[in-house]
């Protein structure tokens, strides 16, 4: 029998099992801006064109900004990004990531915030702080900090081992 018959089929099981067990690492969602809500008893946010949330107020917002996670306690590495616009130096738009448990255990990354053509970065894309939190009935989300006449456009999780 020709050896490159038996190992075809086991060459190509390894590369099928290495593919998934990559694609496991990492989950990463995209969301589109509507999914978020106005904390406490702030204005609310509109939702318009293309499911982006907007601060139409002339009130600060603070928003939350949910998202799911796979029920694995491997994938217990929260972070991603906020896509904005709206604000200004003084008063820019700034995000976090935040989880809580069902015992109540809240944890909480630092802020990003816009940074303008001064500041080198691109000021439409938020990169928070990620944080780990292993318990798989926590959730999370963004908390984001909005000023008058800003939005939140979309924002991305990504869940890692």
């Amino acid at each position: 029998m020709n050896k490159t018959r038996i190992l075809r089929p086991a060459i190509i099981l390894s590369l099928t099992l290495a593919s998934a067990t990559a694609l496991a690492a990492s989950v990463i969602l995209q969301h589109p801006g509507a999914k978020c809500v106005t904390a406490d008893d702030g204005p609310a946010l509109t939702v318009r064109n293309y499911g982006q949330a907007y601060n139409d107020s002339d009130e600060w917002v603070t928003a939350i900004c949910p998202v799911e996670r796979p029920l694995s306690p491997t994938h217990k590495h929260f972070s991603g990004k906020v896509f904005v616009s709206g604000g200004d130096p003084e008063n820019p738009v700034c995000c976090r990531a935040i989880s809580k448990n069902a015992l109540g255990a809240v944890k909480k990354a630092d802020w990003s915030c816009n940074v303008w053509a001064d500041g080198g970065a691109d000021p439409d894309v938020l990169n928070p702080s990620g944080l780990t939190d292993p318990y798989t009935y926590s959730a999370f989300a963004f908390e984001c900090t909005m000023p008058p006449d800003s939005r939140i456009k979309s924002y991305r999780s990504n869940f890692s081992e």
